[in-house]
């Protein structure tokens, strides 16, 4: 029993200890592709998102990215008999790598608290 927690509380010392990173998602303000007037619906959706990745890039190439845009909406309407009108609105995003900020290169380590065994009643000290 004691083994075991002993091995436990190492085992929680080392995953505290391995530093880590997050994905953090960052958005801009909404972009609206504006109408396009296309012979097709499939034609249309692609005239409307390439016009909207056009315009997220303003924000920086790694907002360009229709597939990790938030709050999408890609509509096409009935324009003539042979013809249909599709606008793309969303929020452009990008997804970036960022350390937690105390674990930023440079910061100083705060030191891991010791972790020390519970033990049962009657059972020997641990010299640690």
């Amino acid at each position: 029993m004691v083994l075991k927690t002993l091995v436990a509380s190492v085992c929680v010392l080392f995953v505290l200890s391995v530093p880590s990173k997050a994905a953090v998602r960052t958005c801009k303000a909404a972009i609206n592709s504006g109408p396009h007037v296309a012979k097709s619906v499939a034609e249309g959706q692609t005239r409307a998102i390439a016009a909207w990745t056009e315009a997220a890039g303003v924000s920086g190439p790694r907002f360009t990215a229709w597939r990790v845009a938030i709050t999408k909406s890609l509509t096409c309407t009935p324009f003539t008999e042979h013809q249909v009108v599709c606008v793309a609105i969303a929020t452009p995003c990008a997804i970036e790598q960022v350390a937690p900020r105390n674990l930023a290169p440079g910061a100083p380590s705060t030191p891991l608290p010791r972790v020390i065994p519970v033990q049962p009643p009657g059972a020997k000290p641990l010299n640690i």
